[in-house]
């Protein structure tokens, strides 16, 4: 018995073993071992691999679970529609992060629990909520408990895979919700949602793009928006009539009135004050007040951070 196992040892088939290591991305030791116990037949071997796995899965979760996971990735569901979830999945390195099937994985649970939340949502007011881990585990994902997906990614990538948060935002009556992530529109790092009024989509999805870069902490109010917009003016005017070269900061200081230094530009944190970053000639709230818009609501994201939503 042992000659003949060794036999069947040297004789796995070198294009199954190449066949199986591709298709389920295990080692070529393991591949070999599940080959050498199926005889070479592809099917069953992946089924041993895949038992074999969950069960090495559950071994490797107690040996990654406590290691720090401050890489991850976000990925969004439902973009386009009255209802968006957006889910962190997060692991130890930037390298995992950009592994195709995390950010499968990803997708798939922002996926399942949109579909799941679009079955239940009768909601006619705009809401956030997030999602218990303990809900989110028992969803069904391709076959199978998001759980046990989990236990089977960390089998694969070797390192600590963990739920870390998941957002879902509802668009009241008469509002409408623009989401992105970057680099990617459905992926990465960094994410937003916006709640709006009127004016159009293709402007909504920049206003999420610009709130990804410039991280507003607040939507700010109308009329300080007209009071800088007055002072811009103040500033041309003068500039038209003089070489003395004009800042915000120093106009005032002429006028002897003192400027907090939150409303510098550089570190104005509201967004209808900021100036927009597609085009800095003009500020969030004058495109948003061109365009007959208004923003009631906003979400930034970023991953092992927490979220940041206006605090107005």
């Amino acid at each position: 018995m042992v000659f003949l196992s060794r036999i069947l040892r040297v004789e796995v088939c070198k294009q199954s073993l190449l066949t199986l290591r591709k298709t389920t991305g295990h080692s070529f030791q393991h591949c070999k071992k599940a080959l050498e116990q199926t005889e070479n037949d592809l099917s069953k071997a992946v089924g041993w691999l895949e038992t074999k796995a969950l069960e090495e899965g559950w071994t490797k979760l107690e040996r990654t679970g406590g290691r720090a996971a401050h890489q991850g990735v976000l990925a969004m569901a439902g973009r386009g529609s009255n209802l968006v979830a957006v889910t962190e999945i997060s692991c130890e390195t930037d390298f995992v992060s950009r592994n195709a099937e995390l950010r499968d994985f990803a997708h798939g649970v922002s996926e399942t629990i949109w579909q799941e939340a679009r079955n239940e949502n009768s909601s006619s007011v705009t809401k956030a909520r997030t999602l218990p881990w303990e809900k989110i585990a028992k969803l069904v994902l391709n076959g199978q408990s998001v759980e046990d997906g989990r236990a089977r990614l960390v089998t694969k990538v070797g390192e600590n895979v963990s739920f870390r948060q998941s957002v879902l935002v509802t668009a009241g009556e008469g509002e409408r919700l623009a989401a992105s992530c970057h680099p990617d529109v459905f992926f990465g790092k960094y994410g937003a949602v916006v709640v709006y009024k009127g004016g159009d989509d293709e402007i909504a999805d920049k206003v999420c793009r610009h709130i990804i870069g410039m991280k507003p902490s607040s939507i700010g109010k109308v009329e300080d928006l007209h009071k800088k917009l007055e002072k811009r003016d103040a500033i041309e005017e003068v500039q038209a009539n003089s070489s003395k070269e004009l800042t915000l900061e120093n106009l005032d200081e002429d006028a002897g009135e003192a400027v907090p230094a939150e409303q510098n530009k550089d570190n104005e944190e509201r967004l209808l004050l900021q100036d927009f970053v597609f085009d800095p000639d003009t500020t969030v709230g004058e495109l948003l007040q061109e365009n007959d818009m208004e923003i009631t609501k906003f979400w930034r994201l970023e991953c092992a951070h927490e979220v940041v939503e206006n605090k107005d």
